[in-house]
């Protein structure tokens, strides 16, 4: 059975090597660089960048949105092309964004949580339910 893990920003910098037989989705915040990864990039590793939010917001001038539909397809085409993989899904926290990528990899694909999962996760609704409406539209 194939695994998938939320960790955090911090963490992801000690990978020095993704595992061999894994793949990578990082999440960055939209007005922000992107997280560091202590490990070569290459197709297996896709970078997306949306807020942790459940609704657009503007602060301070700047433009905030949730995951897009666009990011979506990214999303769920890199999980397409990988789904016997095993998953390390990265945002800064690992509690929301990177848990309801996962959530929804353990929901329509049977990868397994870590072990702790509900206890330090609470997978983000907007992201979880629009991988949901998109996964169903490209049944149809």
């Amino acid at each position: 059975m194939s695994k998938c893990i939320n960790i955090s920003a911090r963490e992801i910098l000690k990978l020095i090597e993704l595992p061999k037989d894994w793949v990578c989705i990082s999440i960055n915040e939209e007005h922000e660089g992107f997280y560091p990864l202590g490990f070569p990039e290459d197709d297996r590793v896709l970078r997306v960048r949306f807020t942790d939010i459940v609704g657009e917001i503007t602060y301070k001038d700047k433009k905030y949105n949730p995951l897009s539909v666009e990011n979506a397809h990214k999303i769920l085409n890199f999980i397409d092309k990988n789904r016997e993989k095993h998953y390390i899904v990265h945002c800064q926290a690992s509690i929301s964004r990177s848990s309801a990528i996962c959530l929804f990899l353990n929901m329509i694909y049977g990868h397994k949580l870590k072990e702790n999962f509900w206890k330090v996760s609470e997978p983000n609704p907007m992201v979880f339910g629009r991988l949901i409406i998109e996964y169903k539209r490209k049944l149809n």
